[in-house]
């Protein structure tokens, strides 16, 4: 006989589930009642004001001084002109064709645009004879030998002496400067020049020239002449200019034909800083003063300026007065001046500038020179050119103190102090 195996059920946990979850939620209602509260006590704290709070808000802080030290300086008018650097002046010298030749064609250029030569320095060759750059206040006008006398002469032996072939130059084309004319065309690797004499003592006692001039050494004979060969200078184997220091601008080409037209630029090797003037300020308060210049990449120097005139030599090594001479100056007073700064001794300007923009600052009138300068507000202007300014004194109260106006420019008064001694440094009250 079997018996039922009896089923024990497992008892119920709901009711215990139930009362956790509403114990929870309780809590988070509690809390939530909580901060609601603070939060309403917050919002009603804020919205009422105190009478003591209202009072210290109504009550204005205190109101400390604005003041303004004292400088001393200069009150100066200035202006800021826009200029470029440039090389001071810039000349042309004519090549000469050689002499008796069917065509004279340029066959080598040793200097370019930019290189700086000095006396004897090759510049090109003509028919492969050298073309040397000489300093001279004229160009040559003649082919010169031994005997020769006269101020072309002494140019070239004060050229010969400069580059240590001469000892002295006396204008006489003597043996010693027919020597150092021999060994300046033997340093440039070219045939040394000589022509041929054929002169009988009459003709060269009465000054005949019957010279045949040429740069082969081939003699001419001459029945019952004496004939030799002597070395000379010729008049196509030099160009000038005024400087024993220029800078070559220009050359005529490889091929170029030389028929008294064609010709060599060069440019003195002073730099400069050159612009405009104003037509509103005079040329005599510019000429010679000192001017401040800033260059395109803000170096700043002092220099010295010189009012030129177009057509008018403007190298300030030429001439000390405006234009070279008051006639000049005159005459081209028609044409606008311009501005041509020379960096002081203490700066210079080389060639790598040339062609970048530059600032000049003038200073077109000083009204006031070593004053005390103060702010224009801190014045309280009076009549007859006098003022008051309120000073600080040592408790950090102030004193109405009475000034005279110097000058006034912009924002900066220049003042004397006419009450008490008044030094840099000290301290003025703004209104």
């Amino acid at each position: 006989m079997h018996r039922r195996a009896s089923r024990i059920r497992p008892v119920s946990q709901e009711p215990t589930r139930f009362v956790v979850s509403q114990a929870r939620r309780w809590s988070l209602v509690l809390a939530l009642v909580l901060v609601m509260g603070v939060v309403a006590v917050w919002c009603v704290a804020a919205a009422f004001t105190s009478p003591q709070q209202i009072e210290a808000a109504s009550t204005p802080p205190d109101r400390r001084p604005v003041t303004a030290e004292i400088g001393r300086g200069s009150l100066q008018d200035t202006r800021n002109v826009s200029g470029s650097v440039r090389y001071a002046e810039e000349t042309k010298a004519v090549v000469s064709p050689i002499r008796d030749a069917d065509r004279s064609v340029v066959t080598s250029v040793s200097a370019s645009d930019g290189t700086q030569v000095t006396s004897g320095a090759l510049v090109l060759s003509v028919n492969d004879c050298p073309v040397f750059f000489l300093d001279s206040p004229f160009p040559m006008y003649r082919d010169m030998g031994p005997e020769d006398m006269g101020s072309d002469v002494k140019a070239l032996q004060e050229n010969l002496v400069a580059v240590g072939l001469l000892g002295e130059a006396d204008g006489v084309f003597g043996a010693q400067t027919q020597l150092a004319v021999q060994k300046l065309f033997e340093r440039a690797n070219a045939v040394v020049p000589q022509r041929s004499i054929a002169q009988t003592p009459e003709e060269k006692l009465n000054g005949v020239d019957n010279l045949s001039s040429s740069a082969s050494t081939s003699a001419t004979f001459q029945t019952g002449r004496a004939t030799s060969l002597e070395t000379f200078f010729p008049m196509s184997s030099a160009i000038t200019a005024a400087s024993n220091r220029v800078v070559v601008r220009s050359v005529p080409e490889v091929g170029t034909i030389i028929d008294g037209t064609s010709s060599v630029s060069f440019a003195s090797s002073n730099v400069v800083v050159e612009a405009p003037l104003f037509s509103d300020v005079s040329p005599a308060l510019v000429d010679g003063a000192t001017v401040e210049v800033t260059s395109a990449d803000g170096e700043k120097f002092s220099g010295v300026a010189r009012v030129r005139y177009p057509g008018v030599s403007d190298d300030p090594h030429a001439a000390e007065s405006v234009g070279g001479s008051q006639s000049a100056a005159t005459s081209a007073s028609q044409d606008s001046p311009v501005i041509v700064v020379v960096a002081d001794g203490e700066h210079t300007l080389d060639d790598t500038r040339v062609g970048q923009a530059a600032v000049i600052r003038l200073v077109v009138q000083t009204l006031a020179s070593d004053a005390l300068l103060v702010p224009r507000v801190a014045v309280a202007e009076g009549e007859s050119g006098l003022g008051t300014v309120l000073l600080q004194v040592e408790d950090g109260s102030f004193e109405v103190t009475r000034v005279r106006i110097l000058a006034a420019l912009g924002g900066q008064v220049a003042i004397e102090s006419l009450d008490r001694e008044v030094a840099v440094g000290d301290k003025v009250g703004i209104e």
